[in-house]
C-alpha cells in the first residue's frame, strides 16, 4: 500500500534513512553542517519537480526518491572513505 508519493512504508523509511545518513556522513567528512541542511531541501525540490513533470505517476516518483537517497548515501560513504584513508576529499 503506497504511502509517501508512491512509496511503501518500508521504502519511505529507507529513503529517509539513506538521505539522512548520507548527509551526516558528508557533513562529517567536510566538517560542515551544509549537507544535513541541503539534502532534505534538494530531495523535496526534486520530488516536486518529478511530480510536476510526470503528473504524479507513482513509479517515476518512487524511482527518483530511491535513486536520490542511494546517491546521497554512496556520496557520503565515498567522502568519508576518502577523508579517512587519504585525507583528501574528492
Amino acid at each position: 500500500m503506497p504511502t509517501m508519493g508512491g512509496l511503501r512504508s518500508h521504502e519511505a523509511f529507507l529513503v529517509i534513512s539513506m538521505t539522512i545518513l548520507g548527509a551526516i556522513l558528508q557533513a562529517l567528512a567536510h566538517k560542515h553542517f551544509g549537507p544535513v541542511v541541503f539534502a532534505p531541501i534538494l530531495i523535496t525540490v526534486g520530488w516536486g519537480g518529478v511530480s510536476l513533470a510526470f503528473l504524479r505517476k507513482a513509479p517515476e516518483i518512487r524511482a527518483f526518491l530511491l535513486t536520490f537517497s542511494a546517491c546521497v548515501l554512496v556520496g557520503g560513504l565515498a567522502q568519508c572513505y576518502s577523508q579517512i584513508f587519504f585525507e583528501v576529499i574528492t
